[in-house]
């Protein structure tokens, strides 16, 4: 079944209930203090040493808790150590499709972690916990030896702040995210067939008149405009696009069977794909760096506020979706 981001994720009280590994627990402390200071170079840590902390991790975790499933300590590593679970050469060049997967799996779940974690939902532990993952990835986007990371690190951002805006968009609206838990089959089913093979990052559903509209969301974050910009736009990126495309009944029933049985079981009046490319540059995606020294290092305030786009960005956004649904009301 798929994740909805408003709720505590499957792999919460995992999370929550296991000791952190030491790496993550280190390199954001040292990280952090950087931040106090005011300053920040990022720690380069040898990608190859990394690698060979995780089988590490993963037998001592199994040592300290055996009474964890696979898939459970695999949504341990995907949290901590993130794209360091993927080899150099696929970050670079391209992954085959199994390790595309695997890739789109770990975001999801850091997606969903920093979500819940911003909440105000969530124990104090597990907020820790998640700040100290996003440092950790932070970290490891700027640093110089992380070619094909940093675009990774921008495509989780984009797709947590766009999901920010359905749902600040309404009240009631849903964000859902394919099931990334690699619990049973839904992992190659949901993430294979929504995410790689038809560019669906999340399904939102808005209340409308009409009773909902969903919206098949690919989220996408550009730091430049495209050199074949169809408005001509050079030079770094300021705006958000919004592409989108009514889904007539035929076209639905050409989907993934995963996507299909969702759509029954949501029963929208309408459905929408919709892709959606926001700026990443730090005056439209807020660093979290820049959030954590506004908030005096306040670590659910930084979450809170780390990868929100700026005002102008989130209007154009939100008014495409309004003009798409007609929502009933907006959030107070």
């Amino acid at each position: 079944m798929p994740e909805d981001i408003a709720s505590a994720p499957e792999n919460y009280g995992v999370i929550l209930g296991t000791k952190q590994p030491n790496f993550t627990y280190n390199l954001s402390s040292a990280v952090q203090k950087q931040y106090d200071a005011g300053t920040f170079e990022p720690v380069v840590v040898p990608y190859d040493r990394v690698q060979k902390i995780i089988p590490e991790t993963a037998l001592k975790l199994k040592e300290l808790y055996p009474k964890l499933k696979r898939h459970e300590i695999d949504q341990i590593l995907n949290i901590y150590f993130g794209p360091y679970r993927l080899s150099r050469e696929g970050l670079r060049e391209g992954f085959e499709k199994k390790d595309y997967v695997s890739s789109a799996a770990a975001q999801h779940a850091q997606v969903h972690a920093l979500s819940y974690g911003s909440s105000g939902e969530a124990d104090p532990e597990y907020i820790r916990k998640v700040f100290d993952m996003a440092v950790t990835h932070d970290n490891l986007a700027h640093a110089a030896d992380a070619e094909g990371i940093s675009t990774r690190e921008f495509g989780m951002q984009s797709e947590l702040a766009v999901a920010r805006i359905f749902m600040n968009l309404h009240k009631e609206a849903k964000v859902y995210l394919p099931n990334y838990t690699g619990n049973g089959k839904s992992l190659d089913d949901e993430v294979r067939t929504w995410d790689v093979e038809n560019g669906v990052d999340f399904c939102a559903v808005v209340p409308s008149a009409q009773g909902s509209t969903m919206f098949l969301t690919d989220a996408k974050g550009q730091y430049k405009y495209p050199t074949n910009d169809h408005l001509r736009r050079t030079g770094v990126r300021v705006q958000a696009d919004v592409g989108s495309h009514f889904m007539t009944n035929q076209e639905i029933n050409r989907l993934p069977l995963s996507l299909r049985q969702f759509i029954d079981e949501v029963d929208p009046s309408m459905v929408y794909k919709i892709r959606v490319v926001i700026p990443t540059g730090a005056e439209q995606l807020t660093p979290l760096q820049l959030a954590y020294e506004e908030y005096y290092g306040d670590k659910l305030e930084t979450l809170r506020n780390f990868a929100q786009v700026g005002e102008e960005v989130e209007e154009r956004v939100a008014r495409s979706i309004i003009k798409l649904s007609q929502p009933l009301a907006l959030a107070a």
